[in-house]
Formats: C-alpha cells, sequence, structure tokens
C-alpha cells in the first residue's frame, strides 16, 4: 500500500464502538485506488485501520513506518467496518523508493 494507492485519515472511534476498537482513534480509509493492493486485500472506503502488522496506526505516517519494514511481505489488518472488528491480511505493493511520502 502507498500513500498514492490508500488515503486515510484521523479519526476519532465512537463511543459506541470504542469497546469493540480497543482504542480512541484510528485512521479512516477515505481513498483506494481501483485494482491496487489496499483494494485487492479486500479494503474498503470507510474501514477505520486499527493496527497494521501488530502496530496500532492512528495517523498516516504509521502506515507509511510499516510499510517501510514490510519488504513486500502478508501484513495482518485489524480494522472496524461498520460495528464489526474485521481481522484479514493485506500483502502491500513495491513503493517507489519513497517516492510516495
Amino acid at each position: 500500500m502507498c500513500s498514492s494507492d490508500l488515503g486515510v485519515q484521523r479519526v476519532a472511534v465512537g463511543a459506541k464502538r470504542r469497546e469493540t476498537a480497543g482504542r480512541d482513534v484510528g485512521l479512516l480509509v477515505t481513498a483506494l485506488s481501483p485494482g491496487g493492493p489496499a483494494e485487492l486485500g479486500g479494503l474498503l472506503l470507510g474501514d477505520i485501520l486499527l493496527d497494521l502488522d501488530g502496530r496500532a496506526v492512528a495517523d498516516p505516517r504509521d502506515v507509511l513506518d510499516v510499510l517501510d519494514a514490510a519488504a513486500d511481505r502478508t501484513l495482518p489488518v485489524r480494522l472496524l467496518r461498520g460495528d464489526a472488528l474485521v481481522e484479514q491480511n493485506v500483502t502491500p505493493g513495491i513503493r517507489p523508493s519513497r517516492g510516495c511520502r
């Protein structure tokens, strides 16, 4: 996933979903490239990313930090979809030498 493949913004997790999420903030998926790794991995617009590769993500830079260390391997993702907690795997694409920042 590259920032040009996936658009996210910091969002507060609503009170009724906080217990399910286990945290107060996450990253709302605001954009997906058609056919890109994030979309192919099953992410949907409106999902709230909570964890990527076991690390909490609360700032878009957190996603880039995880992807920098990902080495094109499959990563577990934990997210909120509606009121449900979803766990799935996403395989990031190869990012052009940090040109996605």
